[in-house]
């Protein structure tokens, strides 16, 4: 199933104007696009759809197009290496958030769910998740602390099912050392976009 311009803007509730903004300053890529007679049109996926959502909402809470950018890139890459869930056309049940920490000199991205807690810098493209997620398999245990110039260089990937209680000290700790962070309840947003979606377009969604 593919959505156009117009769907877009009636789930999101939002104007022509709002739409283009997202669309070219963020730079969302739609995944099928067609061109008619009369010029180019766009048809998006479902991963778009939420894409603009995501979009949305950041940004209306102060990230700036860079850092929404980021953001959208990071989450497609969190999918693609680790969660692989986030984008199919079904309720989410992990609890993903993600935060922008806001610390004295950096600025670094949480992706949170239920299970595990990605912390990284922002505009650190190279990153590759996967090989850090095996690299800290290796480690005995988990850091006592995270330290900003760690954080720097590294993707933690922190198991809850065997250090929760050091996963919650450590990530409160950092927080509480942040000159702020925002929260983006991304399971919220997506399982509340399902829920607008007519009934046939509701068919076969898992629950």
């Amino acid at each position: 199933m593919t959505y156009r311009a117009k769907d877009i803007q009636h789930y999101l509730k939002i104007k022509k104007n709002r739409y283009e903004y997202l669309f070219k300053r963020i730079g969302i890529n739609p995944e099928a696009k067609k061109v008619s007679g009369k010029g180019r049109y766009y048809r998006f996926t479902f991963k778009n759809v939420l894409e603009f959502v995501f979009a949305h909402h950041a940004n209306r809470l102060g990230l700036s197009p860079d850092e929404t950018r980021e953001m959208l890139a990071a989450l497609v890459k969190f999918d693609r290496e680790i969660n692989n869930t986030l984008f199919q056309l079904a309720k989410s049940t992990d609890g993903l958030k993600l935060l922008l920490v806001n610390l004295e000199k950096s600025r670094h991205f949480i992706i949170k769910t239920n299970y595990l807690t990605l912390m990284y810098p922002c505009y650190s493209p190279h990153i590759d998740a996967r090989n850090d997620f095996e690299r800290l398999n290796l480690h005995d245990h988990a850091p006592e602390t995270l330290k900003p110039q760690e954080l720097e260089k590294y993707m933690w990937v922190l198991k809850q099912s065997s250090q929760e209680a050091l996963i919650s000290k450590t990530l409160k700790e950092l927080l509480e050392k942040a000159e702020g962070y925002v929260t983006i309840n991304l399971s919220q947003l997506k399982n509340h976009l399902i829920e607008t979606f007519e009934p046939s377009e509701n068919h076969g969604i898992s629950q």
